[in-house]
């Protein structure tokens, strides 16, 4: 079925509508009647089949409305992340997987052991496995860059106090103080670029 009719019938059983009249309105639509000819041999939507679809995949779209709903609007929160320097996509990850969680977990709750729960609950147990993991390293590698930008600010200071030092010693001599002017300057213009490069 098209997904502009099946958010329809969504919609419409969240809102309440019952069964019959969803059935009435499936069957009245031509798209529902060339599909229904195609693949069932031009029969009708029965009761039974909204009743299947409430347990199945309206079930599904109502686990996914609450989780955006708990995660906020993850379509705006990911299209953010794109344009966001220094935000990483773990970050939304862990925001959409939290709200699944807390879905699931409220789903597990209510089903008791019903399968398909318990089979969420370990399919989501495992992808935070993996987020947690990857985080992992997107924290790792935070610190190894914070680690080299202190390395490179204290080469940097180090070889200020030498060069300063030379400079000092070179007054005495003018034709090496010109050398250390030359590389005084090479200097500033690499910290320059670090400090862009941060």
């Amino acid at each position: 079925m098209p997904e502009a009719i099946r958010r329809q019938v969504n919609e419409r059983l969240r809102d309440g509508e019952p069964g019959g009249a969803l059935v009435r309105w499936l069957n009245s639509l031509p798209e529902v009647q060339a599909l229904m000819r195609a693949e069932f041999g031009g029969k009708p939507v029965r009761d039974q089949n909204v009743s299947e679809w409430r347990q199945g995949g309206y079930a599904v779209w109502r686990e996914q409305q609450a989780a955006l709903e708990m995660a906020g609007p993850l379509a705006e929160e990911l299209n953010k992340l794109a344009e966001t320097n220094g935000r990483l996509f773990t970050d939304a990850m862990a925001v959409w997987l939290t709200a699944r969680y807390a879905v699931t977990a409220r789903a597990l709750e209510k089903a008791g052991s019903r399968a398909d729960a318990v089979a969420d609950w370990r399919r989501l147990r495992v992808m935070i496995r993996d987020i947690v993991m990857l985080r992992r390293g997107d924290h790792f590698a935070g610190r190894l860059k914070l680690d080299r930008e202190r390395t490179d600010f204290e080469q940097l200071k180090a070889g200020d106090k030498a060069l300063e030092s030379c400079l000092e010693e070179a007054k005495e001599f003018p034709e090496v103080l010109e050398h250390f002017r030359a590389a005084f300057e090479l200097l500033e213009k690499r910290r320059a670029r670090v400090s862009q490069d941060t």
